[in-house]
């Protein structure tokens, strides 16, 4: 044991060693840790130290590499996620239009039409009101006949009819239409092989909040300055 003489006294003492606490100890077990010879697959353990540790970038192991993919899930593209692809909702070059009567043989058939004669330009024109209608068209020979104004569209209109998809490219812009007197103004896309002079749709029937009443034959329309009036329309030609 080792002494110690002081002032005459001779003191022996005992050298006595640190215990480890407990966060040490669990600090050894969590730097001991199990490694994989993919060669034997026997199990050995590894005392791992900050030096050593295995980073899943610079391990030569595939099995140790996690990889992450930056791909769109959409369209399997990297640069962007699936919320913010740009052919998740692909863009057409085109519009979608529909037209249920291209004829007066299916027109004068059909039960929630009104027939009438209006003036268009300055002009007597049957038209033909059809709330199923998506546009309002006019037929390239009433365009001609009346030699009215023609412009070509941004973006053409794909017409779905009963006769089959019609692509209209060009349109009849700020027609003006006369009814009892009042005047009204339409844009009037231009049909080929449209058999009615005018068929007034859908969107400018909700422009003039129009009702057609079939049974009445009459059409409820609101002029630009807010009144509301009734139109009578014309009972269509008997089919010959």
């Amino acid at each position: 044991m080792p002494e110690v003489c002081l002032d005459g006294w001779t003191i022996t003492y005992t050298e006595l060693q640190p215990r480890k606490s407990n966060r040490a100890k669990k600090q050894t077990s969590k730097d001991t840790s199990l490694k994989v010879d993919p060669q034997n697959q026997q199990v050995s353990s590894t005392l791992v130290t900050p030096d050593t540790s295995i980073r899943g970038a610079q391990c030569q192991d595939s099995t140790y590499v996690k990889t992450v993919s930056n791909a769109c899930y959409q369209c399997h593209e990297e640069g962007h996620h699936k919320k913010h692809c740009p052919k998740k909702y692909p863009v057409h070059d085109y519009v979608n239009g529909r037209l249920n009567h291209v004829d007066l043989c299916t027109a004068r058939e059909a039960q929630n039409v009104l027939f009438g004669s209006i003036l268009v330009n300055s002009t007597p024109t049957t038209v033909l009101f059809d709330s199923s209608s998506s546009h309002s068209f006019i037929s390239n020979k009433c365009v001609a006949d009346h030699k009215m104004l023609m412009l070509e569209m941004k973006k053409p209109i794909l017409v779905k009819s009963p006769s089959g998809k019609i692509r209209a490219t060009c349109m009849c812009p700020k027609v003006s239409l006369g009814i009892k007197g009042v005047n009204f103004e339409v844009n009037l896309i231009v049909l080929e092989s449209l058999d009615i002079d005018v068929v007034l749709g859908r969107g400018w029937l909700t422009a003039c909040h129009g009702e057609i009443d079939c049974t009445q034959h009459s059409v409820s329309l609101t002029t630009p300055s807010g009144d509301r009036f009734v139109y009578d329309g014309t009972r269509p030609h008997p089919k010959v």
